[in-house]
């Protein structure tokens, strides 16, 4: 009975797995607008993500010991 109980919560996780991806999907098909507003936030995360890549913070003294 236990093993059961196991394969079914494991196929609810991945069906929750599975609409987590196809939903948004179906939703961007659905209004193409949205997509737009969608890759214009993404474009800006990505250049702020850059940002701080190429350009990171000096680490201060009293930090180095955090970071070793």
């Amino acid at each position: 009975m236990l093993d059961a109980g196991l394969y079914i919560g494991y196929g609810l996780i991945g069906l929750a797995v599975l609409s987590a991806f196809v939903m948004p999907l179906i939703q961007i098909l659905k209004s193409p607008s949205n997509l737009v507003k969608s890759g214009i936030s993404v474009g800006i995360l990505a250049v702020v993500f850059l940002f701080r890549i190429h350009f990171p913070d000096q680490k201060l003294p009293h930090q180095e010991h955090l970071w070793v």
